[in-house]
């Protein structure tokens, strides 16, 4: 019961800091970005998923770096609900080593001209920003993920906390 009502006052709390003044939450720019492999992307494509979970980042960041492993498993633990997808603020060349040096296969997305980082209003990285299925922004965190935070991002998007659930912090 604790750990619910623990959850239920973050999930409030996060839905109240996308309310302002009563107005609803902020629909998410759904631009088109190019990847990795020069292909172009829309951010807000889901690919027959409810979700999208973007991390916006900097390859030379150091929470950046350290928060790689902790998005990988995100990632793999909300496949079936969530598309996820990285937006680097590096160049094509450091953008790939970060990812190689991670052995990270995410969909990657390149921000040359910081048309992301200003629409989604990005202040530092790493940021990780939830869509729901109607491109509204349910969800924001800057910084390296904790468990607490991973166990809050599952029940937004699986409605359950059942999936794989992370100690809490010592």
């Amino acid at each position: 019961m604790k750990n619910f009502l623990i959850s239920s006052i973050y999930i409030f709390s996060s839905l109240l800091a996308f309310s302002i003044n009563g107005e609803s939450l902020p629909a998410a720019s759904c631009l088109d970005l190019k990847d990795i492999a020069n292909n172009v992307k829309n951010l807000c494509e889901k690919n027959d998923k409810k979700f999208v979970i973007m991390e916006f980042f900097s390859p030379k960041c150091s929470h950046c770096q350290a928060n790689a492993q902790e998005f990988k498993k995100l990632e793999e633990e909300l496949k079936e609900f969530a598309h996820t997808r990285l937006i680097s603020f590096g160049g094509l060349p450091q953008t790939l080593s970060f990812l190689n040096t991670h052995g990270i296969s995410t969909e990657t997305v390149l921000d040359p001209h910081h048309q992301a980082l200003n629409a989604y209003s990005i202040t530092h990285v790493p940021t990780l920003v939830v869509l729901d299925e109607s491109n509204f922004i349910i969800h924001r965190y800057t910084g390296v993920l904790n468990p607490e935070e991973i166990n809050l991002i599952k029940i937004l998007i699986s409605g359950s906390s059942s999936i794989a659930p992370v100690a809490p912090l010592k």
